[in-house]
């Protein structure tokens, strides 16, 4: 039989107690009350330290970890996190199905909860309606995928209605994507089968949406817009969940994760047990995980921290075993588990610097360009009078406007170049396999060589980011499981990426504070108000392609 003291923290009767964690086989046995004197005087230590049931990531693009489930687990662990509920959309695009199993079958075998969505949107030729019910049927499948096509939801078409009664055939949630939407469209949209929303960017946003009827998850990314959130959590506790949707994985290890959020809440007035069932229990109920919630007969899934304010994490047991201990002295050692590389179908061509000249017959212009601001998906429509230069339009430095280019990962030839600002980059290339939602090839530069140059390399390493300047490659980072994922641990990733902040700062002079997450949304076409598609320019209001300048 395994004992752990320290205060209890009781989420369901909202108190805390002194007391001994009792568990076998994996399983808690009884939680007794004990005399917080005697316990001081067994620990011979002077402040006992806390227990509650692990954090949960109630929604997590595990893909755009970069980093396999097992090395994102493993570094989990260490913020107090034992679960997520995970999307992974993203490798569909470019997998299929299969990029989705070999996702779940790396993570077999972690002493973590992983709660898989099976994707929702279908890719032809890839990734079907069959393969979205044969994930379903899966028991390591807890929902259906964000639903990204709201309208659909709102009109009753039917492949939202195929969609929901295949979610209700097998007995799985179903996850929402409804960003700003409001009034009759929420309330319709509210009488689908969707259960949960993690696109919520203003309290009145969350409260509306709350009212529908839905759960709201919280993402925990931007401490300015997460903060202002804290009524939500105070008035709703039920009904609401912390998530981090995108998280750089190496970075967890670095800048914290949900255990921290919580701190930012609790330390910003929210009650502790507000939040604690916000982000320890809501998920496991909301998603039916089977990790324990620190009762009799539950798994013994808890962890230890420091104090019920900080969430410092001390020790995180699952099923009975310390799986992590900041002093190395108990855990569980978790062997690394890394994917094989598997690249999908790739078929973009090779370019040439004389492939990104843009001809304009007229001495002076009205440009559209797609102009980028710093911690916003949302990028808007900005018109520069620029001048042609020997009958082309170049990109010009002194205004940052520098050219962008999308190559097709699938179809030979297909390919579009735009204008951008904000990036602010004096010199050089940079080139990614990152775009949201079909993950093309794609670069942003001040120099057309550098260009051609980033965008070849990228093709021939299939996938990652890749930097160029002075007509060569000066720094690369392989995501070798389709261009998406890691195939080396996170500590191997987390070398080869921090070499990129130099040569992106200083050797290219990029000012933008996330390049790789403002250039991979550039091309989301679900997001206001203009972006960029393999037509070119593309207006999300009007829904049409607009031209490059009138």
């Amino acid at each position: 039989m395994g004992v752990v003291d320290g205060i209890i923290i009781d989420i369901f009767n909202r108190t805390s107690y002194p007391g001994t964690v009792c568990f076998e086989n994996g399983v808690i046995t009884q939680i007794k009350k004990a005399d917080l004197n005697q316990l001081l005087s067994l620990r011979f230590s002077k402040k006992l330290p806390y227990i509650l049931p692990p954090f949960i990531d109630s929604h997590l693009h595990i893909d755009m970890t970069f980093i396999c489930p097992s090395q994102y687990a493993k570094l989990a662990l260490s913020r107090g996190v034992a679960g997520a509920l995970v999307e992974s959309h993203d490798i569909t695009a470019v997998l299929g199905r299969k990029g989705v199993e070999g996702l779940i079958e790396n993570s077999k075998g972690v002493p973590f909860y992983f709660g898989f969505g099976a994707p929702s949107d279908t890719v032809p030729g890839i990734y079907s309606f069959d393969d979205i019910e044969r994930l379903l049927k899966r028991d390591e499948v807890t929902h259906l995928g964000e639903l990204k096509d709201f309208p659909s939801v709102i009109l009753h078409e039917e492949k939202a209605e195929a969609l929901f009664a295949l979610a209700k055939k097998y007995n799985k949630a179903v996850d929402g994507h409804a960003p700003g939407l409001t009034g009759n469209n929420l309330k319709e949209y509210c009488n689908s089968s969707v259960s949960a929303d993690h696109e919520v960017r203003s309290y009145e946003e969350g409260y509306e949406k709350i009212k529908a009827g839905l759960n709201v998850q919280i993402q925990t990314r931007d401490a300015v817009d997460f903060l202002s959130m804290k009524d939500l959590i105070e008035n709703f506790p039920e009904k609401t969940m912390l998530c981090s949707e995108i998280v750089f994985g190496p970075n967890i290890k670095k800048k914290g994760y949900i255990n921290d959020a919580a701190a930012k809440l609790v330390n910003f007035g929210c009650d502790v047990f507000n939040v604690l069932e916000a982000a320890c229990v809501n998920p496991v109920k909301h998603y039916g995980l089977k990790s324990g919630l620190l009762r009799p007969g539950d798994s013994a899934d808890f962890i230890v921290v420091d104090s019920a304010v900080n969430f410092n994490v001390l020790q995180t047991w699952v099923k009975g075993e310390c799986v992590f201990d900041i002093e190395n002295l108990n855990a569980k050692t978790i062997e690394d588990k890394l994917l094989k590389p598997s690249f999908g179908n790739i078929k973009a061509q090779k370019i040439t610097a004389d492939d990104l000249k843009i001809s304009c017959p007229e001495e002076e212009v009205k440009l559209n360009v797609i102009d980028a601001n710093t911690d916003e998906y949302n990028t808007v429509k900005t018109v520069f009078n620029v001048k042609s230069r020997n009958g082309y339009l170049e990109s010009d430095i002194e205004k940052d406007i520098l050219k962008v280019i999308l190559v097709s990962r699938t179809k030979e030839k297909e390919r579009s170049v735009a204008f951008i600002h904000g990036f602010g980059m004096k010199q050089g290339a940079f080139a990614m396999s990152i775009t949201h939602d079909e993950h093309n090839f794609t670069c942003v530069g001040a120099d057309d060589e550098d260009m051609a140059v980033a965008v070849n390399h990228l093709i021939d390493i299939k996938g990652g980011f890749v930097y160029a300047s002075g007509g060569k490659v000066i720094c690369e980072v392989p995501l070798s499981y389709g261009g998406i994922v890691s195939t080396k641990t996170s500590d191997e990733l987390s070398e080869e990426y921090g070499k990129t902040h130099e040569v992106m700062r200083i050797k290219l002079g990029c000012t933008i504070r996330h390049p790789i997450r403002t250039l991979s949304y550039l091309f989301d076409t679900t997001i206001p108000s203009l972006k960029m598609n393999l037509k070119g320019l593309f207006s999300v209001a009007e829904q049409e392609q607009i031209p490059l300048w009138t």
